[in-house]
This record gives structure tokens, sequence and C-alpha cells, in this order.
């Protein structure tokens, strides 16, 4: 009895061991080592997101333009933009020309190629005659301290330079002038009108002798009328001690004193 039991135990032993080994051989991927294989539960852990993070930005899908519709008016992203079309950007400013100026040069060129050569030497003769006067009108009324003034007027020291208190008080002090050197000098600017009208009469004629003999009258003329403007000139410089520092006076006579040592 005990020896049919143990034989009955010692198949169901070798069956169990036969069913095992055919599983382990037949089973698919038993060849491949454990190595190999890849970690599927990392894999899985990596591929989903942690607790608390971000989720990846979305990509933006492509924004349809209307054919129709000007680049310009399309809803595009911020920062996308190509910019501005080409013909929305401004050209290059160019110099500015003052086309006034431009015409009146253009002009007066056009006039003067339409005159003759004696023609355009009248109109240089009555130019330099208009200068004169104009730089005879600006002199009538000057006295020979103005010069001085002029200097400390634009001093840059400020101890020596006028105040424009001083400047508005010398001023006045022309005006009060002008009607003492129109009573000292009109007889003798009626006479210096007269000998320059003949001095061109004179060298407009060929008299040359005649117009030198006429420009030293003038000459004698004009050393009267130095000398009339030095004595309106005293009364002036007295009015201007009352207006200037001491440093001013002292300045003006040291360089009155030098001129006079240099015409010497």
């Amino acid at each position: 009895m005990y020896r049919v039991l143990i034989a009955l135990a010692v198949v169901v032993v070798a069956v169990a061991l036969v069913g095992a080994v055919s599983v382990v051989i037949f089973r698919p991927g038993a060849a491949e080592p454990d190595d190999a294989r890849p970690d599927v539960t990392q894999a899985e852990s990596r591929s989903q997101p942690s607790a608390g993070s971000e989720p990846p930005p979305k990509s933006r899908p492509p924004v349809a333009r209307d054919p129709q519709k000007p680049r310009a008016a399309v809803d595009e992203p911020a920062g996308e933009s190509d910019g501005p079309p080409p013909e929305a950007v401004a050209p290059a400013a160019e110099p500015e020309v003052d086309i006034a100026e431009a015409d009146t040069r253009t002009r007066i060129s056009a006039l003067l190629d339409g005159l003759s050569k004696e023609e355009q030497e009248e109109l240089n003769r009555q130019l330099r005659d208009r200068r004169m006067r104009q730089w005879r009108e600006q002199q009538k009324y000057a006295l020979p301290s103005e010069d001085w003034l002029r200097v400390l007027r634009y001093r840059r020291d400020g101890a020596l330079k006028l105040n424009e208190v001083q400047q508005q008080q010398i001023d006045e002090f022309r005006e009060i002038m002008k009607p003492k050197i129109d009573a000292a000098l009109q007889g003798i600017w009626a006479q210096e009108a007269d000998l320059r009208n003949q001095a061109r009469t004179m060298a407009e004629a060929g008299q040359s002798q005649e117009a030198i003999a006429v420009q030293q009258q003038l000459g004698e003329l004009r050393r009267q009328t130095a000398e009339a403007k030095r004595q309106v000139d005293e009364e002036f410089q007295a009015m201007l001690q009352g207006i200037l520092t001491p440093d001013q006076t002292a300045e003006i006579n040291r360089m009155m004193q030098r001129t006079r040592g240099n015409r010497r």
C-alpha cells in the first residue's frame, strides 16, 4: 500500500516539473534579459506630470488671414508681425531749401543777365551811392565817445561792462545831443551835399582836375565837422560822468590816450 502511494507521489511531482519546464521554454520574451527591458513604471512616471507643476504650453494654431483683408488689419499675435509694409515706411527727410531765397537769387540773376554792360555799370554806381548815403546817415549823429562806450558795452569784465540801466541812460543822452549836433553842423552838411553833386558831375564829364579840387574842399568840410562834433562830445562826456563808475571812466581815458599816441 505504501509503495503505491509513493509511486503516485513521484508521478505527480514529475508531471508538475514537466509542466513548469514547458512554461519557461515557451513563454514569450523569456530569452530577453531583464536589463534590456524598458522600465515601464519609470517611463510612465516621466510621461505623467507631477503634482503642482504647470502643464506644457499648447502650440497655437496658425491664424487664418483673409486674402481680401489688408495685412495690417489681420489680428496677429504680438511679436509675430513682419512689420509695416514698405510703402508705410516714411522716406528719409530731405534738407530744407529756402525757396524764397532761391527764387530771389534766380530773378536777380536773370535781371542782371538781361542788362547791357553800360546798364550794369550804372547799377553798380547807384548801389555804391546808396550804401554811402546809408553810412553817412548812420554817422550823422555819431560822437567820438561812442566808440569807447561801444567797447565797454561788449566787455567781458563785469566791473567795466555797461549794465542795462547805463545803456538806457546813454541812449537818452544821444537823443538830447541830436538837436545840438543839428545846430552845429546844419550849414556844413548843406555845403557837403552841394560839393558831392559837383564832384560827381565833373567826374562823369571827365573833368578830373576840377573834381580833385572839389574833393579837397570836401576834406576841409570833414575837418570842420570833426571839430564841431568834438565840442558837442565834450558836453556828452560831462553827462556820462554821472552814470559811469570810476573804473569805467579810467578805462575810457586810457583808451583815448592810447589812440592819440598811435596817431602821432
